[in-house]
C-alpha cells in the first residue's frame, strides 16, 4: 500500500484501526442491519400487496409486462467478466463474496487490487520505512502484525482482510471513496496530519479510473447478455 510518497514511522500507519475493536462492535451494528432489514421488507410486502391487486384489478389480454432482471442473473454476468478480468474464476467468486458482505462496491475492490498488485497473488512490496506489503490486495505487515507470511499471500485471507480494512476506512471517512482510499494507502494518521504525498494521489486517480472502466465494461457485458 505505502509507496514511499512520504517520511513516516510505520506505527502511525492505520493506528487507529484495531481489527479486534472492530470486530467487538460488529454486533451492535449487525443487530441494527436486522432492525432495518426488518421494516425495509415490511413497507415492500405492503407496496408490493397494494400493486398486485391494481395490477389485476387493471389486466387485459393486450397488456405485456417485461421480464424482471433477477439478481442472480447480474451476479452471473458479474461473475464472468471479472473472470475474465482477473484471470481467475476463484478469485473473481471470492471479490464478489466478500464485496457484498462488507457493502463494498465489487468493482472498486477490483480496480484497488489492479492497481495493488495487477491481480498478482504472490505480489510483494518493500516500503522504504522496512514494512512489507504482500499479496493481491498488498496488505502490509504491520498492519497486521499476527498474520502468518504464508496467509498474506492466500487469496481468500487478503481480500476477506483487505474488505474489512477498506470498510473501516469508508466508515471512517464517511462514505467518502477519496478520503477512504487515502486512509488505505497512507493510512489514517498520516491523512488526519495532512502527510499524504504526489504518489497516493496518483493512486486514488489510478483506482477511481479503473473502477469507471470496470463498471462500463460491465454494464456494456449485462446489456449484451440481456439482449
Amino acid at each position: 500500500m505505502a509507496r514511499g510518497a512520504y517520511k513516516s514511522n510505520i506505527s502511525t500507519r492505520h493506528e487507529f484501526y484495531q481489527p479486534d475493536r472492530v470486530k467487538r462492535n460488529k454486533a451492535l451494528k449487525y443487530a441494527l442491519r436486522i432492525s432495518a432489514i426488518i421494516l425495509n421488507v415490511t413497507i415492500i410486502a405492503i407496496i408490493v400487496s397494494f400493486a398486485e391487486s391494481k395490477r389485476v384489478a387493471l389486466a387485459s389480454p393486450n397488456i405485456t409486462e417485461k421480464e424482471p432482471i433477477y439478481h442472480s442473473t447480474q451476479d452471473s454476468v458479474m461473475h464472468e467478466y471479472f473472470t475474465q478480468v482477473i484471470g481467475d474464476e476463484k478469485i473473481a467468486r471470492l471479490v464478489i463474496n466478500y464485496s457484498n458482505k462488507h457493502d463494498i462496491d465489487p468493482t472498486l475492490l477490483v480496480a484497488l487490487m489492479e492497481t495493488e498488485s495487477s491481480f498478482n497473488p504472490k505480489a510483494k512490496n518493500h516500503n522504504r520505512n522496512g514494512s512489507v506489503d504482500r499479496g493481491l490486495c498488498q496488505l502490509n505487515n504491520k498492519t497486521f502484525p499476527d498474520l502468518k507470511i504464508k496467509d498474506f499471500y492466500d487469496p481468500a485471507t487478503n481480500i476477506r482482510l483487505a474488505c474489512e480494512l477498506l470498510r473501516w476506512c469508508f466508515d471512517s471517512a464517511d462514505g467518502s471513496i477519496e478520503i477512504a482510499l487515502a486512509y488505505y494507502n497512507a493510512g489514517y494518521g498520516n491523512v488526519s496530519r495532512e502527510k499524504v504525498g504526489k504518489t497516493t494521489l496518483n493512486y486514488i486517480h489510478k483506482i477511481i479510473r479503473y473502477q469507471e472502466k470496470h463498471q462500463k465494461n460491465f454494464e456494456l457485458l449485462v446489456q449484451e447478455k440481456l439482449s
